[in-house]
């Protein structure tokens, strides 16, 4: 349908699929990490050191950025603007 690019968020057992209508690049891979925090120690916000957002992408795109949300460092970054 004139698309150069296809985003989906697919079971991995529909990946078959996809290479059937000749999706074959991965651009990125998601990892599902559960981490027990049951017993976490409770930090006081205060007890951080809290800056400011960095200006440039450099300061961060080796970063991982960990949230309910799927996205770059860069989309990150980008958003932040």
């Amino acid at each position: 349908m004139d698309c150069d690019t296809i985003a989906v968020w697919s079971d991995p057992n529909a990946i078959g699929f996809y290479r059937k209508c000749s999706i074959n690049d991965i651009t990125y891979c998601v990892n599902h990490i559960e981490i027990d925090l049951s017993d976490a120690n409770i930090v006081d916000p205060k007890d951080l050191d809290i800056r400011e957002f960095p200006e440039h992408y450099d300061a961060i795109k080796n970063w991982i950025f960990v949230s309910p949300r799927i996205g770059s460092s860069f989309t990150t970054w980008v958003k932040r603007r």
